[in-house]
């Protein structure tokens, strides 16, 4: 994990709108924190692999921005950075 680069896009992606939303989440319901500190870099990892099998199938070497979306929305989902703050349990479609 520490060896793990981030992309520039992923950190723009993540900067600009996914810590954003994930910040929105926990202001209004203190019911949810991230599941670990490691989060961003989990989600990085996983919508590069995204990524990258999509541009096996892509012409050219750049996804448009619905397919990056995609990429990303399946990496969250499969990373579920989201728990329940001192252990609340949370709905299993949270994340």
């Amino acid at each position: 994990m520490k060896n793990y680069k981030l992309s520039d896009t992923y950190k723009i992606l993540y900067d600009y709108i996914i810590g954003d939303l994930l910040s929105q989440i926990f202001e209004k319901d203190h019911r949810y924190c991230i599941r670990n500190k490691e989060i961003p870099f989990l989600i990085g990892e996983k919508f590069e692999a995204y990524k990258n099998n999509a541009l096996k199938y892509m012409p050219g070497t750049r996804l448009d921005k619905h397919k990056l979306a995609s990429c990303i929305c399946g990496a969250i989902i499969e990373v579920k950075p989201l728990a329940g703050f001192n252990g609340i349990e949370i709905s299993k479609n949270t994340n």
